[in-house]
C-alpha cells in the first residue's frame, strides 16, 4: 500500500461507531425524559403544586394542540389554586390576553395580584399596568404606583420606568395645583 492510499476500513468502523453511539444517546435522552414525565404526571396527579405547575408549563411547551392547551391550563389552575406564584401569574396572563380561556381583566386582576403578593416582580409590573389603565378594576393610579414601585425594587426596568413616570405625573400635578 503506497502512502497515497488511505485505508476506508478504519473510516467504516468510526462512522459506524460513532452513529451507533449517538442511536443511544438519543434514545437515553428521550428514554429520560418519558421517565421525568411520568414521574411529574405521578407526582401532579396526587397533589404536588409545584409538579402540577411543571406539568402545566411542559403541556404548553409540547404539542400545541387544543388538547395540550386544555391540559395546560387545568394543571396551571390546580397549582395556582394551591398558592404557586409563578402558576397564579401565568393563569393571570392566560386572563389577561385571552390565552385558552376567555379574556377577562377581573380575573387576570385577581390572579397576577395573587402572585404579586408573592413578590413576582412581572407580576406586579403587569398590575400596576392594570391599575393605571383602570383594567379589572376603576383606575387607581396610586395602586399602580405601589405595584410599580415593588417591582421596581426587585430589579424590574420596565417597571422603574413607569414609576419615575407616575411620580414626575403626580409631581406636576401637585404644582399646577399649588400654583
Amino acid at each position: 500500500m503506497s502512502a497515497l492510499t488511505i485505508d476506508t476500513t478504519e473510516l467504516h468502523k468510526l462512522s459506524f461507531t460513532r452513529r451507533l453511539l449517538v442511536r443511544a444517546l438519543n434514545w437515553l435522552r428521550e428514554e429520560y425524559r418519558l421517565t421525568s414525565y411520568a414521574r411529574i404526571r405521578w407526582k401532579a396527579e396526587n397533589g404536588d403544586a409545584r409538579a402540577q405547575y411543571i406539568l402545566g408549563t411542559m403541556c404548553e411547551a409540547g404539542n400545541q394542540g387544543s388538547q395540550a392547551t386544555g391540559e395546560a391550563l387545568k394543571w396551571h389552575q390546580k397549582a395556582a389554586f394551591q398558592g404557586i406564584a409563578e402558576a397564579q401569574f401565568t393563569l393571570g396572563i392566560k386572563y389577561l390576553h385571552g390565552e385558552g380561556v376567555a379574556r377577562n381583566d377581573a380575573e387576570a386582576l385577581l390572579w397576577l395580584r395573587k402572585a404579586a403578593e408573592q413578590g413576582q416582580s412581572e407580576a406586579q409590573y403587569q398590575l400596576g399596568n392594570l391599575y393605571r389603565e383602570g383594567r379589572g378594576t376603576a383606575r387607581d393610579l396610586l395602586q399602580a404606583t405601589r405595584w410599580y414601585r415593588k417591582a421596581a425594587d426587585r430589579g424590574h426596568a420596565a417597571a422603574k420606568k413607569n414609576f419615575k413616570d407616575l411620580n414626575a405625573a403626580s409631581l406636576a400635578t401637585e404644582r399646577d395645583e399649588a400654583a
